[in-house]
């Protein structure tokens, strides 16, 4: 996702603000976050059945916050949820409204920031 820069440029604005979005990006947004959605409640299917480790569900589930609870995935979430689990749901309304980290700072200092990609000054 994040090699395809069209799409990594998606997924930034998507996060904060899906109306910039034309149509088209709009709907393949909405395809990114069901399969975010769907692998945070694979990953949290797992941890109750408890074929994962409490530690390795406990960072899945941080970063499953910090970009489920941005407000473009909130926006998904409030007129798709149905199509989930209750069990996860329930999981993803006991998530606090606003991630520890926004998303754009994640996302600047993942990709090296606004200084990525010059030469070093000598």
């Amino acid at each position: 996702l994040m090699v395809d820069p069209p799409m990594a440029r998606i997924w930034r604005i998507g996060q904060e603000d899906p109306s910039a979005l034309t149509e088209a990006e709009r709907d393949q947004f909405a395809h990114i976050v069901f399969t975010f959605f769907k692998t945070a409640e694979a990953v949290h299917a797992q941890f109750i059945k408890g074929t994962l480790d409490p530690d390795t569900w406990q960072a899945w589930e941080r970063a499953f916050m910090t970009w489920g609870k941005s407000p473009g995935f909130a926006a998904y979430w409030s007129l798709r949820k149905r199509l989930f689990t209750p069990a996860f749901r329930a999981l993803y309304d006991s998530w606090p409204e606003r991630p520890e980290v926004s998303t754009g700072a994640v996302n600047t200092e993942l990709s090296g920031g606004p200084e990525a990609g010059r030469a070093p000054e000598a």
